[in-house]
C-alpha cells in the first residue's frame, strides 16, 4: 500500500514537470533526459553506491524544471530521493544553479530510518557543455540542506547510509530528445 502511494507521488511529480512544456507550445525550447553517475571519489571512499537519472523540461533558454531520481544503494536497504528542481541557466548554457522546489526521500527494503518519508532540500552549482544540439555533459556540485532546515532528517539518513554526504560531485551525460527546430523565429 505504501509503495503505491510513493509511485503515485512520483507520477504526479513527473506530470507537474512535463505539463509546462505541453502548455507553452513553441516557446518551449527543448526537453531532455539524462543519466548521471557518481564520480570515482564517491565510489572509492564510501560504502554506498549512488546512481541517478533525471528528466528535465526547458521552459525557456534560461529556465528548466528537472525531476531527478537518485538511488543510494547500501548493504541492507536502498534510499530513493526525488523532487522538482528549478534550474537557472543565466547564459542559456555554461554555468547554472539549481534549487529544490519540492524534495523528499524514502527508503525501500529494510526499515533503517525512523521516518518513512523525509523532507529534503538541495542547491546545485554546475556547468553545461553542449557537444551537439542533442548531447550535453554537466558537472555538478550539490550541497544538501545548505540552510540546515532538515538537519535531523539528514543525520538520520547518514546514520543508515554513510555515503549520503553533505556535498556531492556528479557528472551528468544527457540527451535532448525533444528539441524545437531553430527556424529563426521567436
Amino acid at each position: 500500500m505504501q509503495s503505491r502511494k510513493i509511485l503515485s507521488a512520483v507520477a504526479v511529480l513527473l506530470l507537474i514537470v512535463l505539463l509546462p512544456c505541453l502548455g507553452l507550445g513553441r516557446s518551449c525550447d527543448r526537453a531532455s533526459i539524462g543519466a548521471d553517475f557518481g564520480l570515482l571519489g564517491d565510489l572509492v571512499f564510501e560504502n554506498d553506491i549512488e546512481a541517478s537519472i533525471a528528466a528535465r523540461v526547458r521552459v525557456s533558454d534560461e529556465f528548466a524544471l528537472k525531476l531527478p531520481v537518485t538511488a543510494v544503494f547500501g548493504y541492507e536497504s536502498v534510499f530513493l530521493d526525488t523532487g522538482i528542481m528549478l534550474v537557472y541557466y543565466p547564459f542559456g548554457t555554461g554555468p547554472f544553479v539549481s534549487l529544490s522546489l519540492l524534495h523528499f526521500g524514502f527508503e525501500t527494503r529494510q526499515r533503517l530510518l525512523d521516518d518513512r518519508i523525509v523532507s529534503l532540500n538541495e542547491v546545485t552549482l554546475g556547468w553545461t557543455w553542449n557537444f551537439t544540439s542533442s548531447w550535453f555533459l554537466e558537472a555538478e556540485l550539490t550541497v544538501r540542506d545548505p540552510s540546515g532546515t532538515f538537519e535531523d532528517q539528514y543525520e538520520m539518513i547518514r546514520g543508515a547510509f554513510s555515503g549520503y554526504g553533505t556535498f556531492r560531485l556528479r557528472l551528468l551525460a544527457g540527451w535532448n530528445f525533444l528539441r524545437r527546430p531553430d527556424d529563426g523565429q521567436d
